[in-house]
């Protein structure tokens, strides 16, 4: 009988353990490259190109299979129009894309992981104590990998393997580094493609975090959750990413000026603008590439050529460095296989002006929600605006942009349906 109630309350909490689980694997990379001829330019074999199966997406088909029941019901209930819209982007995507099946396996992706989060956020199991327990041990192992690497001045591998890291040392010619007072220093990477993904993922969760607490059932998570707050920080300020630091002093300054934490104590705000103002000149000081500038501008002029050649639907999702790799640079920029740092270009670049139109139309809810903002989302807004005008990983990254989907998603699904503590103990 022991053993019976034992099995009982195991299954009862497997929900819980997979959306956990599930939020657990949003920073890893673990994934099987596929290496068709498209994926090599100039000879160079491209991550960017590269059809990908993750253990993420692996785990995200195992969610939605033991989710089915709640996910037939929630689609269920979403207007036909709705896949009738995507579904013209996807096909009109494709079809024009200069590699469809590329642009195929690109948006089975997104969508597959759309799916999985809206159908999470949505289903009668989901609490959010389940997704911060996941996301904050998420957080805690990135944070003791961080450590090692600042500590060894490259990747660790052995067990880190398994979790997508990279094998990385200082002298590899492509590896991010920093200058300080004179000396070179490896940037650590975590389980990411480039420390300033990862800077960007942690100082969205920190806000995703904060807007979070008010939703939580238990005083041991709420902990868990300011302890994630804690380390996000943390782990941003070692990757050095200057603009990642400065949007996220915004984020902070909004918070600070607008909420109600500081209400009526005008030098509290006073003290922590001037704290937040001393860390973003301190870490203003160390020299990254000095030639970033320069490759950002080049590649935003190379966005407007390939706009310029396919207004309408674009290169099809995934295919932008494709079209880019036929454009000159000047030597010394050379290689520049990366896509244009700036997601509205990369976004006009990648799906057209038709694909923007049929996008902003399928999202015009997701949308509505900025017409009623709380601090906490206005503060998200500002990381991923800053950091979108100056970065690609928003739309490029898995990790980054799954997180941006989780917050979305859970962000609008609480607008609209005014989701409450009392929703969390149903």
């Amino acid at each position: 009988m022991r053993t019976l109630s034992h099995v009982k309350r195991l299954t009862s909490l497997l929900p819980y353990m997979l959306s956990g689980v599930y939020v657990f694997l949003l920073p890893t990379q673990l994934a099987k490259h596929f290496w068709p001829s498209w994926s090599y330019v100039q000879g160079v074999r491209l991550d960017y190109l590269a059809p990908t199966v993750s253990l993420l997406d692996v785990f995200g088909c195992v969610v939605l299979a033991f989710f089915w029941r709640d996910f037939v019901h929630i689609i269920s209930k979403i207007r036909p129009s709705v896949f009738y819209i995507l579904g013209l982007l996807i096909a009109l995507n494709t079809l024009f894309s200069l590699v469809p099946l590329l642009s195929l396996v690109a948006w089975g992706k997104v969508v597959l992981h759309v799916l999985v989060i809206y159908t999470l956020s949505r289903s009668k199991h989901m609490l959010f104590d389940a997704l911060v327990v996941g996301l904050v041990c998420g957080a805690l192992i990135q944070f003791i990998l961080v450590i090692g690497q600042l500590h060894t001045q490259s990747s660790l591998q052995g067990v880190w393997y398994w979790l997508g890291e990279r094998r990385l040392v200082l002298s590899l010619p492509d590896v991010a580094k920093v200058f300080v007072g004179g000396r070179e220093y490896f940037r650590p990477y975590g389980t990411f493609s480039h420390p300033n993904t990862m800077a960007g993922y942690f100082a969205l969760l920190y806000f995703f975090l904060n807007w979070s607490l008010p939703f939580l059932t238990r005083e041991k998570v709420r902990l868990a959750a300011l302890f994630g707050m804690m380390i996000s920080p943390l782990i941003m300020l070692a990757s050095f990413s200057k603009i990642v630091i400065f949007s996220f002093v915004v984020g902070v300054m909004i918070t600070v000026w607008s909420g109600k934490d500081y209400e009526g104590c005008m030098v509290c705000r006073v003290a922590r603008t001037l704290v937040l103002g001393l860390i973003l000149v301190l870490f203003s000081i160390p020299m990254g590439d000095p030639l970033s500038a320069e490759k950002r501008m080049t590649l935003f002029g190379n966005a407007l050529h390939v706009f310029a050649n396919y207004p309408w639907w674009g290169t099809g999702l995934g295919a932008y460095t494709i079209a880019q790799s036929a454009m000159t640079v000047a030597p010394k920029l050379m290689p520049l296989y990366q896509p244009v740092h700036n997601v509205v270009m990369l976004a006009l670049a990648e799906v057209g002006i038709g694909g923007i139109m049929l996008g902003v139309v399928f999202f015009r809810q997701i949308f509505a929600i900025f017409t009623k903002l709380q601090t906490e989302t206005w503060a998200m807004l500002a990381v991923f605006g800053i950091t979108g005008m100056f970065d690609h990983y928003w739309l490029t990254q898995p990790q980054t942009r799954n997180l941006l989907l989780v917050v979305l998603l859970f962000v609008w699904n609480t607008f609209s349906h005014k989701l409450t503590r009392h929703n969390n103990n149903s």
